[in-house]
């Protein structure tokens, strides 16, 4: 079953590499990568962090540094972390933007409340969690499994593996029927699917968005002009804008044979 899901949820994983810590990620857009506030835990942490991924052709790695100064969405509460990475970086690597369990995003930017999400999951369902092991991208592979939810809370889910071969990684993106319904938040033991994996909801990210207003920004749809609070018209300047910063940062670098191998035989 993982080689045959692997062509699909591969194409979703990101490494996240910050300073203190690696952890996996997805992007909500092509220039928006969300992922654990553990591994971006401050503004100067962001400014260290770089995202990894293979290229479109499998034979290299795509790097970029990670802009804060563009965007960077972090909540402390719920331990998820947006910022903005080079524009460029999803078509280079061959990166796929998810789709929220739901509904369409932008369907869902105005108005709306967390009820007409339904329940996008429920206890009992089987869901596939996505996960980049290894240590970075070029030393690891995505391992894709199986996973029951044992339990539904407000803003977190519960979940054991289904699969003997289940590997998560903190920020490790969860799916259901190919949306993405939870983050991985919290480890029962490192790189384990045990009892008591915890899962961060895709409604609680979005929902506390919304009260932050910070939907938009998050998915990379914010306009060019704002209304003030008056209705008079406010141009919006992205800081990176006048920052200079606003340029692709992706580096490229060949990975090794054994590596690939290694990979092959960790998937099967």
């Amino acid at each position: 079953m993982a080689a045959a899901l692997r062509p699909t949820y591969d194409r979703h994983v990101v490494h996240v590499k910050g300073p203190h810590l690696s952890a996996n990620g997805v992007l909500l857009a092509r220039s928006r990568l969300l992922t654990s506030r553990q591994a971006l835990f401050t503004y100067p942490d962001a400014e260290q962090t770089v995202a990894e991924a293979e290229s479109a052709d499998g034979g290299s790695v795509i790097r970029a540094s990670c802009l804060p100064a563009q965007c960077l969405l972090m909540n402390q509460a719920a331990e998820f972390a947006i910022v903005a990475l080079p524009p460029d970086f999803a078509g280079r690597a061959g990166v796929l933007p998810v789709q929220l369990a739901g509904g369409e995003p932008w369907e869902r930017l105005q108005g709306g409340d967390r009820a007409a999400w339904g329940s996008a999951v429920q206890e009992g369902d089987e869901v596939v969690i996505a996960a980049n092991i290894g240590g970075s991208a070029a030393r690891g592979c995505t391992v894709v499994a199986r996973l029951m939810v044992d339990d539904v809370g407000d803003a977190e889910l519960r979940l054991h593996a289904l699969d003997p071969w289940a590997r998560a990684e903190v920020g490790s993106p969860i799916f259901r029927n190919g949306k993405l319904v939870a983050l991985v938040v919290a480890l029962p033991s490192p790189g384990t699917v045990d009892e008591g994996l915890r899962a961060l909801r895709i409604e609680a990210i979005v929902e506390r968005l919304k009260k932050r207003q910070q939907l938009e920004d998050a998915l990379d749809v914010a306009p060019d002009v704002r209304l003030n609070s008056d209705q008079q018209p406010a141009v919006r300047v992205p800081a990176a804008a006048n920052a200079g910063v606003c340029k692709s940062t992706s580096l490229v670098y060949e990975m090794q044979s054994v590596d690939h191998v290694h990979k092959a035989l960790l998937v099967l």
